[in-house]
């Protein structure tokens, strides 16, 4: 028995302590990084937690230092009185009794007793371990589903106790294929392992990025100590680790590859377009987001007309967070051979100071960009390009229904060539001098199954919402005698967009009509602003003209036509930062 040593018998298995030297504690850490896992399994359930900001950080604290108050103590014990007298290394009783080791070792030192002991306590912590586990994971799982990266099913949560039923049960049938699958339980636990050394790893990157980006945190507010170094240090030694194991258990390294390729395929493949809308909306809602994120916001801002420069400043103000982008005003001074240009400069000056004043207001950087041209379609054209902007935001005047109309054909034009989104804003009697966003609060949005502006339109509901709109109506419109079951279709479609892009707020219309776009104009009587997405030309002659001048002809309110460009005709997003004025 152990107990019947002497100490410095009993100390003699510690001899040489590290027995594989710095290799061995490397894949000792791997290998247990699980066992103290269960302090993040804590901020899974922040959302459910009194007074979150207090209590996480100290429960996370607390729980490491429970966790090695009792771990330690065990481990030495077991280690060494707990040890077969004879057998040097630990692992000499680990090998062939790598199952049952703790309850061995408890056994040589306290008996019988010790052995059922040790079994009991690992039977009633395995319990507990499942139980918090699963517990935070049908949390992450609800979370992801909120978020779109899972089906919006598994979200709902049970009216009289508030569990998330469909994520629980999501979660258990997830671990049971787990286990039937994956037969050698040290590679499972080795794959977890990996697993939550790839998120914490992702944690402590997004961490130093955030702080790096956003400064110091509001007071009262836990923020990381020896900021930088913690987090890099962090981020650092888990992918370090992360390599190791892969390497070191090759098995592991498979399942988390496999797993990870599995998730990618059913994000992308079924989940991306309704998850990016949904953050596009909190992006529009929340401006904070873009600058966390370390991207910038480009708006260009054609204006030509001094009436209708403040309003579109306005628009522009809702499109770019402060801090974290900027508007360019831009005018084109014409020069047609025949004109005083001097006459045209003092003009824009004029207008681009009016359009300044606006946006400066709001906070919003802002940079002014004068060209003489003899084309100003082609000139915003290749200005848009050179400065790589995200949006292009139009004013529209009055034009004719007739669709070869020169403001429609140039128009046209001009879309074909722009890599990036496009928004046009017309007000009834052509000026946009008396719009106010902030005086928005209905907004109608006709939908036709088209998926070619969700991003935009998302993006532009959640700036909306931000500055005040607080009724938005989704509306289809059908082919008159549509059947039930078609009209239960485009409701349900609409309620979609409604839970993500509204938030749940606001209405969904299906209505139907031989003449689609007077219905439109017939629902649109008594709402703030038309908001509508218009298709960009793929070849063949375009009904953009059309459309722009029924709408624009007979709306008695405001409209945004708002398009998005072809896949094939967009920029490369890497580096949202406009090129430096020459």
């Amino acid at each position: 028995m152990g107990v019947d040593r002497g100490p410095a018998d009993a100390l003699t298995p510690l001899r040489p302590f590290f027995e594989r030297g710095a290799l061995g504690v490397v894949t000792a850490m791997g290998l247990t990084f699980i066992t103290f896992q269960g302090f993040d399994i804590i901020g899974s359930i922040a959302g459910e937690v009194r007074d979150p900001v207090r209590t996480i950080p100290r429960s996370m604290f607390l729980s490491l230092g429970i966790a090695l108050l009792f771990y330690l103590p065990l481990l030495l014990v077991l280690m060494t009185v707990g040890l077969t007298p004879g057998q040097r290394p630990a692992e000499a009783t680990a090998g062939p009794l790598a199952d049952t080791f703790f309850a061995t070792a408890a056994s040589n030192y306290l008996g019988g007793f010790g052995f059922w002991l040790v079994t009991a306590a690992a039977l009633f912590s395995t319990l507990t371990a499942l139980e918090a586990n699963l517990l935070a994971a049908s949390r992450v799982a609800q979370a992801m589903a909120g978020h779109r990266t899972l089906p919006r099913g598994l979200a709902a949560r049970d009216s009289s106790t508030g569990v998330p039923r469909p994520a629980l049960h999501f979660v258990g049938a997830s671990v049971a294929i787990l286990l039937l699958v994956v037969p050698d339980l040290g590679a499972a636990g080795a794959a977890a392992s990996l697993v939550f050394l790839v998120t914490f790893g992702i944690t402590h990157g997004s961490a130093w990025q955030v702080r790096r980006r956003a400064g110091l945190p509001r007071e009262g507010v836990f923020a990381t100590p020896l900021f930088p170094a913690v987090p890099l240090l962090g981020l650092v030694a888990c992918g370090f680790l992360v390599l190791f194991q892969i390497f070191a258990v090759p098995l592991a390294g498979g399942l988390l590859f496999l797993w990870l390729g599995f998730g990618l395929f059913i994000y992308f493949g079924f989940l991306s377009s309704r998850a990016q809308a949904l953050d596009a909306v909190e992006v529009g809602e929340d401006p904070s987001l873009t600058r966390l994120r370390g991207k910038e916001v480009c708006v260009l801002v054609p204006v030509a007309d001094p009436t209708r420069a403040v309003g579109l400043a306005s628009l522009a103000t809702a499109l770019v967070p402060p801090g974290a982008g900027r508007v360019l005003l831009h005018q084109v001074v014409i020069d047609d051979g025949q004109a005083d240009v001097r006459l045209g400069l003092e003009a824009a000056a004029t207008t681009l100071g009016n359009a300044l004043v606006r946006t400066r207001a709001e906070g919003v950087a802002t940079e002014l960009l004068l060209s003489v041209a003899r084309s100003p379609w082609e000139e915003i054209q290749r200005m848009a390009r050179e400065r790589r902007v995200d949006t292009v935001l139009l004013g529209m005047r009055a034009v004719s229904p007739d669709a070869d109309g020169p403001v429609e054909a140039s128009l046209t034009k001009l879309l074909e060539g722009l890599p990036s989104d496009v928004a046009i804003l017309h007000t009834p009697g052509g000026s946009v001098a008396g719009f106010d966003l902030a005086s928005v609060r209905k907004v109608l949005v006709p939908l036709s199954g088209d998926h070619d502006h969700d991003l935009l339109r998302a993006r532009v509901l959640g700036a909306l919402t931000r500055f005040g709109a607080s009724e938005l109506t989704f509306l289809r419109v059908l082919p008159s005698g549509s059947s039930p079951a078609k009209r239960r279709e485009a409701e349900l479609a609409l309620r979609t967009y409604q839970e993500d892009e509204a938030r749940g707020r606001g209405n969904v219309r299906v209505v139907e009509a031989d003449a689609p776009m007077d219905a439109i104009l017939k629902e649109a009587r008594g709402v703030d602003l038309l908001v509508l997405g218009i298709t960009r030309p793929r070849g063949g002659k375009s009904r953009m003209g059309e459309l722009l001048g029924r709408l624009i002809q007979h709306s008695a309110v405001p409209v945004l036509l708002l398009s998005h460009p072809p896949r094939e005709q967009r920029l490369w997003r890497g580096d949202r930062r406009p090129a430096a004025a020459g």
